[in-house]
C-alpha cells in the first residue's frame, strides 16, 4: 500500500509564516477599519453552509493574516494530503495505517474506493440490523422480554462518542435506558447498575483491541452482576462485543452474530461514525443515525471542493495565531445548550489526543507549540463559573460560542420559545461582551474587550446538525496537524502509563526502574 509523506519547501513555508506573523504583528485592530475594510473582512471571516454559520469576526485578525494562512497550508500541501487520506494512502506513518474514518458516513456512490465502500457499507448494515432489532423488540433478552435497558462498556473513543451523541440528541431518543460506563472505578459501574433489571438489560462492550483492562475489567464486572441474577448461560446472550479484533472477542465467548466489527483504520476518537455508534443507533433509530451520517458526509463533500478554503480550514488558521503567534495556550468551547454538555470533553479528546505531540510526522521535534488545552462546559452555567476569567482575567483565551435559533423542543408549550430567546440572547451578548469589553476607570470594574470570539449558529440541533459539527471540527485537526507538521492519528502518549500500571499490577516494577513494592506499600491503611 502506498504511503504517503508531505512533501514541502521548508525555506517557502517559513517566509510564509514570518509574513503570517508581521501581519498579525502590525494589525492596528477592527475599530480603525473602514466601513469598506470591515465588509471586506467580513467577507473571509464569516462563512455558510445552509443553515450553519461560521462567524469569526469578532477574531483580532485581518483578512491578509488569513490569506496567509492558506498560502502556509497550500505550501505545506495540505491539499494533498486531504487527497491522499480519501484514497486510502497510508498517511499515518507511524502505526503504517489508512485513516479513513471519513468514509465510514459516506453513501454507496462518493468518491471514495469501492473497496472500502463496500467493507463500510457491510459493517453499517449489520449495524443497523442489529439496533433495529433491539429498537423492535425482535432481539430479546434470554427471558424472552424486550430489552428496556442499555449497558455500554467502553473508554476514550469508544465511550466518549456514544455517550456524547447520546446525550447530545436525546429529543430524537426512543424509550431505552442507555447507561454507560468507562471508569475503572468501581463506583460508576455500581451507580450505573443500581436501578437496571439484568433480565432486560443488554451490555454492549466496545474496545477496538478487545485487550484494554478497564473495559474488560468492568465487562467482566457486569457479567457477574448478571449471570448473578439469571445465571451465566442467559447472561453469555445478553450481551454484544463491537471491536476490530475480532478473534479476541471470540476467545472471551462471544458468538458470531453477538459480534460487531469495524477496520483497524478506524483511531477511537473518530469512531462514532462505525459500529461503535451502536448506543446511539439503538437511540435515535436507522434513519436519524443515516441523517447523523449525512451531516458528517457535508462537511466531507464541502472540504473536497473547498481544500484549504474550507471553514475547517479557517479554524485551524485561527486556531494556529492564536497558539503559535498570540501565545493562547488554552481554548475554551462554550456550547448554549445542556444537551451538548459533553461536547467540550468530546472535543478535548479530539483535538488533544490527536495533536498533543512534540515530534514531526517525519521524525523531529517540532520547535513550536501544538494544540493548546481544549476545555469547556455548557452556558448559562459557565457564565456563573469561569466566565470571570475569561473577561478579566490576565490571559485573553479564545472562545467557540454555539447556539441554535430554535430550540428542539419548541412546541408552542411551556414558554420554551420565550426562554430559547433568553438564551440565544445571552449568546449573543457574551460574544459581543467578551469582544467589545466595556472601559472604566475602575480598575475592578474595567472589562479589556479583545478575546476572540467564534460565533457558531444554526437552526436547530439535529442528528444531521450534530454529525456537521462533529466533522467540522475533525477536519480542523487535520488541517492543524499540516500546519505543526505532526501526525495526528497515532496516540503512543496513552500506552507509557498503563505500562507503569500493568507492572504495578504484575509486580514486574523494575523493568521499569520502580520499586516492586511500590503498590503494597501504597495500599496499607494508616
Amino acid at each position: 500500500m502506498e504511503k504517503f509523506l508531505p512533501n514541502f519547501d521548508v525555506k517557502k513555508t517559513k517566509e510564509i509564516d514570518n509574513l503570517l506573523s508581521n501581519e498579525i504583528n502590525s494589525f492596528s485592530g477592527f475599530d480603525k477599519l473602514s466601513t469598506e475594510e470591515k465588509i471586506d473582512r467580513e467577507k473571509v471571516l464569516i462563512s455558510n453552509i445552509d443553515d450553519f454559520t461560521f462567524d469569526a469576526s469578532r477574531h483580532h485578525v485581518s483578512e491578509k493574516a488569513i490569506s496567509y494562512g492558506k498560502k502556509l497550508l497550500t505550501a505545506l500541501k495540505a491539499n494533498e494530503w486531504l487527497n491522499a487520506i480519501r484514497s486510502g494512502k497510508i498517511v499515518n506513518l507511524t502505526e503504517n495505517r489508512k485513516a479513513l474514518h471519513s468514509a465510514l458516513r459516506a453513501p454507496q456512490n462518493s468518491f471514495y474506493s469501492k473497496e472500502i465502500l463496500d467493507e463500510v457499507i457491510t459493517q453499517r448494515k449489520k449495524l443497523f440490523n442489529v439496533a433495529e432489532r433491539i429498537r423492535s423488540g425482535e432481539l430479546k433478552s434470554a427471558s424472552g422480554k424486550k430489552y428496556s435497558s442499555i449497558l455500554a462498556i467502553g473508554i476514550g473513543g469508544s465511550d466518549l462518542g456514544p455517550r456524547m451523541t447520546v446525550k447530545a440528541l436525546q429529543p430524537y431518543a426512543n424509550n431505552f435506558d442507555i447507561k454507560f460506563v468507562s471508569n475503572i472505578d468501581p463506583s460508576e459501574l455500581i451507580n450505573e447498575i443500581r436501578n437496571l433489571n439484568p433480565d432486560n438489560t443488554l451490555v454492549i462492550i466496545s474496545s477496538k483491541t478487545f485487550t484494554t483492562l478497564e473495559t474488560l475489567s468492568n465487562a467482566e464486572a457486569a457479567f457477574r452482576w448478571m449471570a448473578n441474577s439469571i445465571g451465566e448461560n442467559d447472561a453469555k446472550k445478553q450481551r454484544i462485543a463491537i471491536t476490530s479484533n475480532v478473534e479476541n472477542a471470540k476467545i472471551y465467548g462471544f458468538v458470531d452474530d453477538q459480534i460487531l466489527s469495524f477496520s483497524d483504520w478506524v483511531g477511537g476518537r473518530a469512531s462514532i461514525w462505525s459500529s461503535i455508534g451502536l448506543p446511539l443507533a439503538i437511540c435515535i433509530g436507522k434513519k436519524r443515525f443515516s441523517e447523523f451520517l449525512e451531516g458528517g458526509f457535508l462537511i466531507d463533500k464541502h472540504m473536497a471542493e473547498k481544500g484549504v478554503d474550507s471553514i475547517p480550514s479557517l479554524m485551524a488558521i485561527l486556531g494556529y495565531i492564536q497558539r503559535n503567534h498570540i501565545g493562547s495556550s488554552s481554548q475554551a468551547i462554550i456550547p448554549y445548550d445542556s444537551n451538548l454538555s459533553l461536547l467540550p470533553s468530546y472535543l478535548q479528546q479530539l483535538e488533544m489526543e490527536s495533536n498533543g505531540k512534540s515530534a514531526s510526522i517525519d521524525g523531529n521535534t517540532i520547535n513550536t507549540s501544538s494544540v493548546p488545552v481544549i476545555w469547556g462546559t455548557a452556558g448559562t452555567d459557565a457564565q456563573h463559573s469561569f466566565f470571570q476569567m475569561l473577561h478579566q482575567g490576565t490571559d485573553k483565551i479564545p472562545i467557540d460560542i454555539m447556539i441554535a435559533k430554535k430550540s428542539v423542543y419548541d412546541d408552542g408549550s411551556f414558554d420554551i420559545a420565550k426562554r430559547h430567546r433568553m438564551l440565544v440572547a445571552n449568546a449573543l451578548a457574551q460574544a459581543e461582551a467578551l469582544f467589545k469589553g466595556r472601559k472604566s476607570k475602575i480598575p475592578h470594574k474595567n472589562f479589556s474587550g479583545g478575546r476572540s470570539i467564534s460565533l457558531i449558529s444554526y437552526n436547530e440541533m439535529t442528528p444531521y446538525r450534530l454529525g456537521s459539527i462533529i466533522a467540522l471540527y475533525e477536519y480542523k485537526v487535520i488541517m492543524q496537524a499540516a500546519l505543526w507538521r505532526i501526525n495526528p492519528f497515532d496516540q503512543f502518549g496513552v500506552e507509557l502509563g498503563k505500562e507503569f500500571a500493568n507492572a504495578l499490577l504484575n509486580s514486574n516494577e523494575k523493568n521499569l526502574g520502580l520499586n516492586p513494592e511500590t503498590l503494597e506499600q501504597f495500599m496499607k491503611l494508616n
